[in-house]
């Protein structure tokens, strides 16, 4: 087998490592370029163990530019959000509940290193023996700084629980329903108490937000607030899946403009993401089918 038959046998879980080390799907394929790059010269007999040595290499690249881009989101005008990730359906992804918007946000809080092992672990089931390899450290170091990224992510738990996506469907169709018709109550019991909204435009776009909003009275207030921001004319509105939740995605003569998803407990939204900034839908440009699951959704004043 040569190394570039070897290497494309392990690009797409390679890719799902580096997307999770750093939120961004252009980021995640260049790290996965680079690392066929660095081994494109070795013979596939040297390599012992095919799948530790080359998570190895693309961990290693995307620690350089997780350090480089958590500078960059420093200055981020707004809040951030990952880039969206449509699935193959018929892929195999381990742990695809890790690929959620709720957890990529809450790996944000760790530094590059604890990120890389808690991933590792986590959402790959590597043993420690290997991702002793894979970052060059000891066994033990591995296993301390693991108990601590848990530790500090004590909601890691309950977001790996997420619910099905039905009721997100559910939810989302019922905060259009009442942001149409003004329902700011009915909208407000929607959201549990302390739910959060991240609305991420990048500095480009009308209705984002300069900070991240709490509460559900902020929320049903935001919704209403951006519902005529978020929805020109001309838009219509078809669900795709996205990070494996399903994502109301807002189209404007077939290009998006607006990805809107939640994040749930099985009967209220505990978060509400909204993307529009438009460099992070450029990945996705001409993908939706404007003809599927299409939603018109309506100005009322």
């Amino acid at each position: 087998m040569a190394i570039a038959e070897l290497f494309s046998s392990y690009r797409p879980y390679l890719f799902t490592v580096a997307y999770r080390m750093l939120g961004a799907v252009e980021e995640a394929e260049d790290a996965v370029q680079d690392a066929y790059l660095k081994v494109r010269h070795l013979q596939p007999e040297s390599i012992r163990n095919p799948k530790s040595y080359l998570t190895r290499v693309v961990t290693h690249l995307c620690l350089d530019r997780l350090k480089a881009l958590k500078r960059a989101r420093q200055d981020y005008p707004g809040p951030w959000l990952p880039e969206p990730l449509e699935l193959d359906k018929e892929q195999q992804v381990h742990h695809r509940e890790s690929l959620s918007t709720a957890y990529l946000l809450l790996l944000e809080e760790l530094g590059p290193v604890e990120r890389a092992v808690f991933l590792l672990r986590e959402a790959f089931d590597h043993p420690y023996e290997d991702i002793a390899f894979i970052l060059n450290k000891s066994v033990d170091n591995c296993r301390q700084i693991y108990s601590r990224s848990r530790k500090h992510l004590k909601n890691c738990r309950k977001i790996r629980s997420q619910p099905d996506n039905e009721k997100a469907v559910e939810l989302i169709n019922q905060l259009i329903d009442y942001a149409e018709k003004g329902e700011y109550e009915a909208l407000t019991r929607l959201f549990v108490k302390e739910a959060t909204v991240v609305a991420d435009g990048g500095g480009k776009a009308r209705g984002a937000l300069r900070h991240i909003l709490y509460g559900a009275e902020n929320a049903g207030k935001f919704v209403l607030g951006a519902a005529h921001k978020l929805n020109p004319d001309g838009a219509v509105f078809i669900y795709k899946e996205y990070n494996d939740a399903p994502a109301l995605v807002g189209l404007i003569d077939n290009q998006p403009f607006l990805v809107l998803s939640i994040a749930h407990d099985g009967a209220q939204i505990t978060a509400l993401y909204a993307l529009a900034n438009p460099d992070k839908l450029i990945h996705i440009m001409n993908k939706p089918d404007p003809n599927r699951d299409k939603i018109k959704i309506t100005n009322s004043d």
